[in-house]
């Protein structure tokens, strides 16, 4: 006799059992199905890439009967469907438990989701965020201007890039000395993340101005 005590669905298999003496023996092998919800096997979790590379995510559970994964991405306050396994969307494809997104890029930021359901509760659900880090690129780049005295001035650096880039505003003096980061240097500069603001403008108002951008990932601006 077989007992199993508090009996789950991992326990469904195959089972044998197996008699003999002097003269031979024989076997018997029965299959044990036992219902149950889902349960982990690997819970998706977050994940950080690179533009061009391929993510895979895992969805892998068990119970009987077999669950149904179902993959879906957060659109503003609403959770969307992603369709069903086996097809292929742009550069995202379902496969059996996997999320597989190629050639990723920033427009594959976001929320994700799956859930895992069979029939039987509590069923499963579990979200991950991916993160498609980038080196920054240029949006507005700094160009020469003039004005005359007593005038104000507006000098942008603007650029894209995950983790947002950190802009550091310079003014060349025989080398390039960084500006305050504390958004102001005198009274009539004033520094934002993406404007420089010359106020009231002098004579020694004038020079050569630069910005460097960095995200921590190379190649810096």
């Amino acid at each position: 006799m077989l007992i199993i005590d508090s009996i789950q669905s991992s326990h469904s298999g195959n089972y044998s059992c197996k008699i003999s003496n002097r003269f031979g023996y024989d076997t018997f092998t029965t299959e044990l199905l036992v219902e149950g919800p889902p349960n982990w096997i690997e819970q998706p979790k977050d994940i950080k890439s690179h533009h061009g590379e391929t993510i895979i995510v895992n969805c892998k559970v068990s119970g009987h009967p077999k669950p149904r994964i179902q993959w879906r991405r957060l659109s503003g306050s609403s959770w969307i469907n992603f369709v069903s396994e086996g097809t292929r969307i742009k550069n995202i494809e379902l496969e059996n438990d996997k999320l597989i997104i190629t050639n990723v890029s920033r427009s594959d930021n976001g929320r994700f989701g799956c859930s895992a359901i069979n029939g039987i509760e509590p069923n499963l659900w579990s979200e991950f965020e991916i993160s498609i880090e980038g080196s920054p690129n240029w949006i507005s780049k700094p160009v020469d201007v003039k004005s005359t005295l007593g005038d104000s001035l507006t000098i942008q650096c603007s650029a894209s890039g995950y983790p947002k880039p950190i802009i550091q505003w310079k003014k060349f003096q025989g080398s390039w000395i960084n500006l305050s980061s504390n958004g102001t240097t005198n009274e009539n500069v004033q520094q934002s993340s993406e404007k420089l603001i010359l106020s009231n403008a002098s004579r020694d108002t004038g020079g050569r101005y630069g910005c460097s951008v960095a995200n921590g990932i190379r190649p810096d601006l």
